[in-house]
């Protein structure tokens, strides 16, 4: 018999000894019914929950304001055409806007710990999207609201400075309306 495959016996040489090695598939059963899947879940859920609670040192705003912000953005490395040609050179810094990025929505900064906040994040969800910067995001996924955490890369590009925030693109640039959430409250 030839071939790849092919075994052939060769018979016993030498002392031979029996297999000690315990049974993999033994082994694997005696670790799962140690498993305790009530310490995992609560790991898992424990972590769930830090992540869900941003903490950025932004605070409330303490007067309604509007301000214009131009974004700019440093390009890291040259950026080449098919032909291979420089087209933007490293360290340029480039409005996005203006390489045809349209954000179709408001984007609102808040803080999920404040109700007002809470509840113009329900009011604008339709036509917002909502960035956590502070406060517990699950008081918002319980009232069906959809919202995304913010990082420290996106507060510095837009330049957030207090919450709530809410920017609208016009043109090239954004449009940043500052809320003071005292204001925000209806008297009856």
């Amino acid at each position: 018999m030839s071939g790849l495959f092919a075994v052939v016996n060769l018979g016993k040489y030498g002392q031979t000894y029996e297999i000690i090695e315990p049974d993999m598939y033994k082994e694997i059963m005696a670790k799962a019914k140690d498993f305790n899947k009530s310490k995992v879940v609560k790991a898992f859920y424990h972590s769930i929950n830090r992540y869900l609670k941003p903490d950025f040192d932004i605070n409330n705003c303490n007067k309604n304001n509007r301000r214009i912000l131009i974004p700019m953005v440093r390009i890291p490395i040259n950026v080449l055409n098919k032909e291979k040609q420089v087209i933007i050179r490293a360290g340029t810094y480039v409005n996005p806007l203006r390489k045809g990025l349209v954000f179709s929505k408001y984007i609102v900064f808040i803080n999920a710990n404040d109700p007002v906040q809470a509840s113009l994040a329900k009011m604008l969800q339709s036509e917002a999207t909502i960035i956590v910067v502070k406060g517990n995001m699950q008081r918002l996924f319980k009232k069906n609201i959809t919202a995304y955490k913010a990082n420290k890369r996106l507060i510095n590009n837009f330049g957030l400075k207090c919450v709530p925030s809410v920017y609208t693109q016009k043109k090239y640039n954004f449009i940043i309306n500052e809320y003071n959430p005292k204001k925000l409250i209806r008297k009856e």
